[in-house]
């Protein structure tokens, strides 16, 4: 895990960052048992990319990925 420090208003906070691959999440699902029932990589709409540009890129490689799964 690697914490990145951000200052906003001279207020410190850490946000922890994980990298892992996709297969190392899925894997880590199937070891554990678990049923995959809904998966999700929100990214940024076209208008709000557009008005926004430092979130353009998550249309490309979204930053967050979202499984909801079930023990079996």
């Amino acid at each position: 895990m690697v914490t990145v420090l951000v200052s906003i208003c001279a207020t410190l906070f850490s946000i922890p960052r994980f990298h892992r691959t996709l297969s190392n999440w899925i894997s880590m699902i199937v070891e554990a048992r678990l049923t995959i029932e809904a998966f999700g990589e929100p990214m940024a709409s076209l208008e709000v990319a557009e008005a926004e540009p430092v979130v353009a890129d998550t249309r490309i490689a979204p930053i967050f990925l979202h499984i909801r799964a079930r023990k079996l």
